[in-house]
């Protein structure tokens, strides 16, 4: 990819608001119209002081103009709101659409990190897309999730596999940043030296099976997947997630499944407590709430 250009105050404001929940633009908007339309003519203090100041008058004019463009910067805030909401809208619908590592295997590399990010932010992350825009210094995404950083790179390689010299960088890349961890996504799979590599380290790697496994996990609508039992075995939602996990003694007597479509790492039957779900079983990724992966069982 090629590298970025320094961010704008618009694409900061994009990046931000993307990351927002739906209710931060009108937030955003109302703040800023209040600082504009009456923080401003404080913090310029018009009236104080005496008839002989000699910034009154440019004072006056500063505070005419900030009073008058208000109403204006507050649209421009809700403008920006609605292009991404409009735009999650579409992430949303990439991702329910997809049918299996085939439809994946069509999606250009920028509608591929847009599908990354949004299977992560369906498991409760908060993400920031990097590479959107062309370049990203080493990442695609970061995601933030109680209190740690996870940065992650994404490849969209069909016909080769990814290997060391990629995990390499990414950890450099999350030591310059101090990030607690890493996530190196493909389309493809991994080379044996970067398997090992990524088990010495902070790093899941997720292969082109387990990516369809995670998009599977989180999917709203998918026609096309196995559904016994209709509705009742659909993937859980994310009000099963906000469920507290079970005690050590009850996750040692329960039984596993394979690996987590998110982190790699082991899952253990569990029972949604709450939702429509409840009393439903269900696999969850046994380091629950720092990893959020599910399956239906």
């Amino acid at each position: 990819m090629a590298r970025r250009k320094k961010d704008s105050l618009a694409d900061g404001l994009f990046r931000i608001l993307m990351a927002a929940p739906w209710w931060g633009g009108p937030l955003l908007a109302l703040a800023a119209f209040l600082f504009f339309r009456l923080a401003m003519p404080l913090i310029l203090g018009v009236g104080v002081g005496d008839g002989h100041d000699p910034l009154a008058m440019p004072r006056q004019v500063f505070t005419g103009f900030s009073i008058m463009v208000a109403p204006w910067v507050a649209m421009l805030a809700l403008f920006c709101w609605g292009v991404t909401e409009i735009k999650k809208f579409a992430n949303r619908k990439l991702l329910d659409k997809q049918s299996g590592l085939a439809s994946i295997g069509e999606l250009s590399w920028q509608e591929f990190e847009q599908l990354v990010g949004e299977a992560y932010r369906r498991q409760e992350y908060s993400v920031e897309h990097t590479g959107s825009n062309g370049g990203d210094g080493g990442i695609d995404l970061r995601l933030r999730h109680g209190g740690k950083t996870t940065l992650v790179q994404c490849k969209h390689w069909k016909t080769w596999k990814v290997g060391v010299k990629e995990v390499r960088e990414l950890r450099g890349v999350m030591a310059s940043e101090a990030a607690q961890h890493g996530i190196l996504v493909t389309y493809g799979s991994f080379t044996d030296d970067a398997i090992d590599f990524a088990r010495k380290n902070p790093i899941t790697l997720v292969a082109g099976p387990e990516l369809e496994q995670m998009i599977r996990s989180v999917q709203q609508t998918n026609p096309k997947a196995d559904r016994p039992n209709g509705d009742n075995r659909l993937a859980m939602r994310s009000q099963e997630m906000s469920e507290q996990p079970e005690s050590p003694q009850e996750l040692s007597a329960q039984s596993t499944v394979s690996t987590c479509p998110a982190c790699g790492s082991e899952m253990v039957e569990r029972t949604a407590r709450r939702g429509q779900y409840s009393g439903q079983p269900f696999w969850g990724c046994c380091h629950y709430p720092e990893c959020r992966g599910k399956r239906k069982l």
